[in-house]
């Protein structure tokens, strides 16, 4: 084989730009936004970064708050939606490529309280 020929090598999946802070009053849904390119075989999760829970992997959901779901849009764009914001959402929260070493961004969300 010459150079022109050789099989593509994997390329490590990379974040594309930094995910969003975000401030919502309670009651109202929050949106966190993870873009990666380059995923490959490797799979994005979602968790919780004060406890490290786990509230997706890829596009399901793992928790039992049904208040939790995952958009995938466009093959790199994963987003955390919380609906029904309670105070108790307030904090960040990490998305993760399971690559080694793994890969991770942080995100927060402030709720803000309405009374």
């Amino acid at each position: 084989l010459n150079q022109s020929q050789q099989l593509p090598v994997d390329l490590e999946p990379e974040f594309e730009g930094t995910i969003q802070n975000i401030s919502s009053p309670t009651g109202r849904e929050a949106i966190l936004t993870c873009s990666v390119k380059n995923l490959g075989r490797y799979k994005v999760g979602w968790l919780r970064a004060s406890d490290q829970t786990v509230l997706a992997l890829q596009g399901r959901v793992v928790t039992h708050n049904s208040r939790i779901s995952v958009v995938h849009e466009d093959f790199r764009t994963w987003r955390l939606r919380i609906r029904q914001l309670r105070e108790s959402d307030r904090g960040c929260y990490m998305c993760q490529i399971n690559a080694s070493p793994m890969k991770k961004q942080i995100g927060c969300i402030d709720v803000q309280d309405q009374t």
